[in-house]
């Protein structure tokens, strides 16, 4: 069984019968405590049922749960009925679990629930392709190596080894970009007057002209100057410029255009920041010393976000009453951002 290189989409029907039957086995066998578990398909006349496995309920009572394992590309509502039909031909079972390789619609799920309540079987479920899949890569990793020869161990290590350098990225940038403080609500009026320098330059990895300027690049430069204004949960927030806001009366805002006449209105204006959020992920490195050009930090980043380092540009009014330390950073919640005619 292999994944496409396009979709990672598993191709259940790709593997033997009793390769199938094996794995749906393995599965079924660690979602519960079994009193009871026994495979049948092997042998060739398992009269509809390839697992058959009972549980031990709270009070003492037990569950029995029939298992059919359907390697289909396709399924039928005639084949949905055939399978309750097998089920129910003795004892009844509390729950009848259908497996197959492929998908279904929602109304032929529905309609095998239906009709297998209507045989008197309490519980039916389908697991489908897709639910193999997600089960196979979020909760058996070693199945899916087994059955279908992917690994997630390197991608496992990659996430761990991301986390930690994450982390010692935010220790050291904390440690070389903040200065002593010696007036906290300085400080608290103004989020940037922490850090040691008022400006940085970013430089996307893929840089090759500074310190010159591509005047026919498409997009953002591939290196600019900013200003750092705060540490977020994730990284660093710089100012990239300053700009005009209306709001109305309901708490909606938005950007004013640069050249753009007055709208109708009665809209309150005010002075923001824009504020560009650069992930730890994306930086790479930063000199703290910069050069003979600048010197100031340099922050490499990787602009892997449509051509840019940011996850997520924010605003922040720019408030007046530096009395009050806790109205200095005034954030504007995105969802009200909408076009005031």
């Amino acid at each position: 069984m292999k994944p496409t290189r396009t979709t990672n989409r598993l191709h259940f029907e790709d593997l033997e019968p009793s390769r199938f039957e094996d794995l749906c086995l393995a599965m079924v066998y660690r979602m519960n405590r079994w009193v009871e578990i026994n495979h049948y398909g092997r042998s060739g006349s398992d009269e509809g049922i390839d697992i058959h496995a009972v549980e031990e309920l709270e009070d003492g009572k037990r569950k029995a749960w029939f298992i059919q394992c359907k390697r289909w590309k396709k399924i039928t509502k005639k084949e949905l009925k055939d399978v309750a039909d097998k089920a129910a031909q003795g004892h009844i079972p509390g729950v009848l679990l259908l497996v197959i390789a492929c998908d279904i619609v929602k109304r032929n799920v529905e309609y095998f629930k239906a009709y297998a309540n209507g045989k008197g079987i309490p519980t039916a479920n389908i697991w489908t392709a897709s639910i193999l899949e997600t089960k196979l890569y979020s909760e058996y990793h070693d199945l899916l190596f087994a059955y279908a020869g992917v690994s997630l161990t390197g991608e496992k290590r990659e996430r761990v080894a991301t986390i930690g350098r994450n982390i010692r990225l935010k220790q050291r940038m904390r440690k070389d970009f903040i200065k002593p403080i010696d007036d906290i609500h300085e400080v608290l009026k103004r989020p940037y007057k922490k850090f040691e320098h008022e400006e940085a330059i970013i430089h996307s990895i893929n840089d090759t002209i500074y310190p010159g300027i591509d005047e026919d690049s498409v997009g953002i430069s591939s290196w600019f100057k900013v200003a750092p204004y705060n540490f977020y949960h994730n990284g660093l927030e710089v100012i990239l410029s300053q700009r005009e806001a209306i709001f109305d009366e309901g708490g909606n805002w938005d950007i004013i255009g640069y050249e753009e006449p007055d709208r109708k209105g009665n809209y309150t204006k005010r002075y923001v920041w824009v504020i560009g959020r650069i992930p730890y992920e994306n930086m790479i490195e930063y000199d703290l010393e910069g050069d003979e050009y600048y010197g100031i930090p340099h922050i490499y980043c990787d602009f892997k976000n449509n051509g840019e380092p940011y996850e997520e540009i924010v605003y922040s009014i720019l408030s007046r009453k530096q009395s009050d330390p806790n109205s200095y950073d005034r954030r504007l919640d995105n969802k009200n951002r909408k076009k005031l005619e």
